[in-house]
């Protein structure tokens, strides 16, 4: 992926949402192209698809960033460590399940940011899980 956009996705965070720069700096980037965008795991590393990250805008990675860094600091992976989940289907319930918390917080003006960049809102239904 591109280091410039890179560096210019984590300064963007830096400047435009400063309270998410020190733990998104203290984060190792891990390029690796079989996930399909991002991810993180519980060693607070952001993995990302290089070639998913080569065709955002530097603020839509910048959100995608955001999104990643709210997993590690809402402990995501601990909470689900801590609930026994360990088989795939309830680890990508989960995963949708933080990814709701993360994208919908039940406030207002809370997807300003979401809404700035044109990432829309999944259609009802978009998320099946079974």
């Amino acid at each position: 992926a591109d280091l410039v956009k890179r560096r210019a996705a984590r300064l963007w965070v830096a400047t435009k949402r400063p309270y998410y720069a020190s733990v998104l700096y203290r984060c190792p980037v891990v390029l690796d192209d079989r996930i399909p965008t991002f991810a993180t795991d519980a060693g607070w590393r952001i993995y990302l698809n290089p070639a998913h990250a080569d065709r955002l805008s530097v603020e839509a990675y910048a959100a995608e960033l955001i999104h990643e860094v709210n997993h590690l600091i809402r402990d995501h992976a601990g909470r689900a460590r801590q609930l026994g989940i360990v088989t795939a289907p309830a680890q990508l319930l989960c995963n949708l399940a933080g990814d709701a918390e993360i994208n919908d917080p039940p406030r207002s003006g809370a997807n300003v940011l979401r809404i700035q960049i044109g990432i829309s809102r999944p259609t009802a239904g978009a998320m099946v899980c079974g």
